[in-house]
């Protein structure tokens, strides 16, 4: 599973270059997280467009990179394996940019930073995939990642009980943004052929399109706001 590795390393190392650099590795300030490349609307829509990558590799604090690290650690393993190395790439990434730009939509001055968005699109990926009678996978494979994920959604409701900041709309929007990249993809998941990699190819350039499109539209959205 080298892209788990190497998520999981990259995770890890930004996290530790900005705690060594800010000091915050616990509850990081919002002025510190802004600096080194959150998803905050007011710079993200205002040509920073970086920023809907760079806000799933920072985390605000150790917990917050624990709880994740250990979710892509036990259950994406299982992702790699089920959609190949290349596939889990697209979708992970794919799905952390489309997370963050739910979030833009939903509220263009959002402020947020975790891999959790890209996480949900993991699981919705996972979950359309089972769904799909042709590839056989029965849903008792999730049984062996059952407690990853409870742990998972007891930190996610734990934070909400809290009032901590949690991002539903990125959650959401990493959820069925995986759902819709497992759907479109399941089928064609465990062939290696060169077809396979040119529809694979043409489904990224659809994906990375069709986010283009609504990150313009949030746009529009966040000068409507301040004009009114």
């Amino acid at each position: 599973v080298p892209a788990v590795i190497l998520l999981t390393l990259l995770n890890c190392g930004a996290f530790l270059a900005f705690a060594l650099a800010t000091g915050g590795w616990v509850e990081p300030d919002r002025e510190s997280l802004i600096r080194w490349g959150s998803n905050y609307g007011l710079l993200s829509l205002d040509g920073q467009w970086w920023r809907l990558l760079s806000a799933t590799f920072l985390h605000a604090g150790y917990a917050h990179l624990l709880v994740n690290m250990i979710t892509l650690w036990a259950y994406g393993g299982t992702c790699e394996r089920m959609f190949g190395t290349r596939l889990f790439t697209v979708i992970y990434l794919a799905g952390g940019i489309a997370a963050s730009v739910a979030s833009l939509i939903w509220n263009p001055q959002v402020h947020s930073v975790g891999a959790s968005g890209a996480l949900f699109a993991l699981i919705g990926a996972s979950l359309a995939y089972m769904i799909d009678a042709r590839n056989e996978v029965p849903f008792s494979v999730l049984k062996d990642h059952l407690y990853t994920l409870l742990g998972f959604a007891a930190y996610t409701v734990l934070n909400v009980l809290k009032e901590a900041p949690v991002d539903h709309a990125a959650h959401a929007g990493g959820l069925l943004s995986g759902m819709v990249f497992g759907a479109l993809m399941s089928s064609v998941a465990q062939d290696r052929s060169a077809a396979h990699n040119r529809r694979l190819a043409f489904s990224a350039a659809a994906m990375l399109l069709a986010l283009g499109l609504l990150y313009w539209i949030s746009g529009q959205r966040r000068d409507y706001d301040e004009n009114m």
